[in-house]
């Protein structure tokens, strides 16, 4: 936690939660904005490293403090010494800032080195008053908001003033950002969305023309719930009246358009505006945002190529009708490695369930760029929604993506395509800029993490192992919760582990769509949690063949490693360096026997929970992907009873002085050592794939699963 004692700025500054400047604030991965008038903004984001490492990222800076390398044991830790920091900021009248620690105890200044952030604001947006004026005139005449809601509380306009003057204090047209940011989130967002996607963006200059023909079609063919062309507050969000036929939608479309084009343009400006003056979101509270698409159900895959101004169709010529096939867009300007350019506003979830709900055949998933310490380019616009337990996270329009992979997948038997993509912000490069700058990087965040692991070449082996000795029912096993076999996931709250002082997330678990008779047990890798895996399962778990086993998908503890710095992250033991020379299985390494052994226990105790619970150790299997999966080996093959096989994802063998680089001659050395033990191994491989995994391998571990669990039946 941390508090503003002293501030030197000649400007009046706010922050965007309303409270007075010298409240406290913070907290592991909190980030929170402030607000400097007529200058620009200041994000302030904490981490934590036990008690021996903090930082704060000053809108790319690092303010922090680090425990000398042989500093003595007498030293205070920084929860003890520092509870709370004390911060001075000093803000200049062209923007630049400098943050640092106020009156550190002298056993801290002794013990630790101190490091001052300094850098520039990020700009205010800056909004049109003729933009202000004709969206006050849209309310005035009841245009904005949407009418009559009927599946969602909604709010006051007090309420929605109220959150404007303390989202956006820096501008007198705090209400009308405010009530255009709430619009969106109604259904008015069907139409942002029709006039954006379908104006030809290639035809100079703006405003741009329109394909009328497809948006009056689209209007027509609208049938989600209350919203239909019959509907008055429906057709009002158009400027119309309710229609009973597609002529009548052409014949008001044709009269209005022109307004109606303007309204669109005007309130997405004051979207872009107001999405980037709300706080950030640190990627390590959220390391991934969601999207269902297309989100209007009347549109089909050939509407997602025309939501980017790549689109070739974009340059006409009018008339033509904006609409392209998909695998024809994946192909081209949408294709892995290319960067398109979004007309319209996106919107995401944080939960890849939420997603899917309103997925048309396609999930985003947007992950922060490599040097991103909060998501500089999403907005987090909840607070003013419709309906507050609605998670919402926008991208305004012109924002550039980067697609880093395209899979496809079956999820409940239907097909979906499964994009991942990058937002390409030039504040992520100059973040970058800085940082090396800094004489002491702090952290790596989790994605910088998996940045290296991507280099890394990949092998995957399957290991059928028989063990002969009996199962030792020592330890105390965990007491299973009981639960419907029909239910969706279930994670608890954190927990302790009985086997284990570690503190860890319980266990995400799936259970078995028919009779329980036998479980998976999947670790993740370094940096992930068990939700990461979660579309993997489900799509394993749907099969018939798979109809009786549950997936638990543990979460490994937040600790410190190593190769990060000494910053927590979630690990299974530490990781003291990635040793990119070392590339053989007789290689040396120290690697961390300890938190080997405890995260060995920790995964023994989720077996022996299964037995408790009349699962036979031979119908129990474990994997688990890099070094989850490198854990599962190892928990397998020390194991003292026998269990159904191990699955290990671009893993090596632990304890064995081998390197934690995981090239393919460790794959290889992996497999000749465990044959030479006696064991049956078959080693994978997949060209191309590098530290990742693709669907032909997930095709294959299903098929092991298949083959080491069979169905038992009634």
């Amino acid at each position: 936690m941390w508090q503003l004692v002293r501030v030197l700025c000649h400007m009046q500054l706010w922050f965007s939660d309303g409270d007075p400047i010298k409240k406290i604030r913070g907290g592991q991965n909190v980030s929170s904005r402030a607000i400097v008038e007529h200058t620009g903004f200041l994000d302030l984001t904490e981490f934590r490293s036990g008690s021996s490492d903090l930082a704060i990222d000053a809108n790319g800076a690092l303010l922090s403090l680090r425990r000398w390398a042989r500093a003595p044991s007498s030293c205070p830790g920084l929860d003890v010494a520092v509870p709370l920091l004390n911060l001075t900021l000093r803000v200049t009248d062209d923007g630049a800032f400098d943050l640092g620690f106020y009156a550190l105890p002298d056993a801290v200044s002794d013990c630790y080195t101190t490091t001052p952030a300094s850098g520039k604001l990020k700009p205010l947006p800056q909004v049109s008053e003729h933009d202000a004026a004709y969206i006050r005139h849209m309310i005035e005449h009841k245009y904005v908001p949407y009418n009559n809601i009927p599946d969602a509380p909604g709010k006051t306009v007090e309420e929605i003033r109220a959150i404007g003057r303390r989202l956006f204090p820096f501008t007198r047209h705090s209400f009308e950002l405010a009530m255009s940011v709430y619009d969106w989130t109604t259904a008015s967002f069907i139409r942002l969305v029709f006039m954006k996607i379908f104006q030809y963006t290639g035809i100079d200059p703006p405003p741009y023309p329109l394909d009328s023909e497809s948006i009056a079609e689209q209007i027509w063919a609208t049938n989600w719930s209350y919203y239909t062309p019959h509907n008055a507050s429906y057709m009002r969000s158009f400027l119309m009246t309710p229609a009973d036929s597609l002529a009548s939608v052409k014949a008001q479309l044709a009269n209005v358009s022109a307004e109606l084009h303007r309204f669109s343009e005007v309130q997405n400006r004051l979207l872009g505006a107001a999405f980037r003056a709300v706080p950030r979101t640190a990627v390590l509270a959220k390391p991934r945002l969601y999207s269902g698409q297309l989100d209007i159900y009347q549109l089909g895959l050939a509407h997602f190529g025309i939501e980017f101004l790549e689109c070739p169709l974009n340059a006409g010529p009018l008339g033509r009708e904006l609409v392209t096939p998909f695998d024809d867009a994946l192909a081209s300007y949408a294709a892995v490695g290319r960067t398109v350019t979004t007309k319209m506003v996106w919107s995401f979830t944080d939960s890849l369930e939420d997603a899917m709900h309103y997925s048309n055949g396609i999930v985003l998933v947007a992950e922060p760029g490599e040097e991103s310490w909060v998501w500089d380019a999403a907005a987090y616009i909840t607070p003013l929604s419709d309906d507050s337990k609605k998670i919402e996270y926008t991208f305004a329009p012109g924002t550039r993506f980067v697609v880093k992979k395209v899979e496809r997948v079956t999820v409940s038997d239907k097909p979906i395509v499964v994009i991942t993509v990058q937002p390409e912000a030039a504040v992520a490069r100059k973040t970058a800029r800085r940082r090396r700058r800094v004489s002491l990087t702090l952290m790596l965040n989790v994605r910088h993490v998996f940045a290296i692991s991507l280099f890394l070449p990949a092998a995957a082996f399957l290991l059928t192992l028989f063990f002969p000795q009996l199962l030792d029912f020592s330890a105390t096993p965990q007491k299973p919760v009981a639960q419907d076999a029909s239910s969706s996931p279930e994670q608890s709250s954190t927990t302790t582990s009985i086997m284990s002082s570690v503190r860890r997330a319980a266990p995400l678990i799936f259970p078995a769509k028919g009779r329980h008779t036998a479980t998976v047990i999947f670790t993740h890798g370094l940096g992930d949690s068990g939700a990461g895996w979660a579309d993997a399962v489900e799509r394993w778990r749907h099969k018939p063949q798979l109809s009786e086993v549950k997936f638990i998908l543990p979460n490994a503890p937040v600790i410190p490693i190593t190769i990060n710095n000494g910053y927590p992250m979630p690990g299974w033991f530490d990781v003291t360096s990635l040793g990119a020379a070392i590339t053989s299985i007789e290689s040396k390494l120290n690697e961390d026997k300890d938190g080997i052994l405890e995260s060995r226990k920790y995964l023994h105790s989720l077996i022996q929970a299964e037995v408790a619970a009349g699962i036979p150790t031979e119908r129990v299997l474990l994997g688990g992907f890099s070094q989850g999966g490198a854990m599962s080996i190892f928990a397998g093959l020390t194991a003292p009873f026998k269990i159904a096989g191990i699955v290990g994802m671009s893993s090596w063998l632990l304890l064995h002085q081998t390197d934690q680089m995981i090239r393919y001659p460790l794959a290889q050395g992996s497999e000749r050592l465990l044959k030479a033990m006696g064991y049956d191994v078959t080693l994978k491989t997949y060209s191309g794939m590098e530290h990742n995994a693709c669907l032909e391998e997930l095709d294959e571990v299903e098929a092991f699963i298949k083959s080491r669990l069979p169905p038992q039946g009634n």
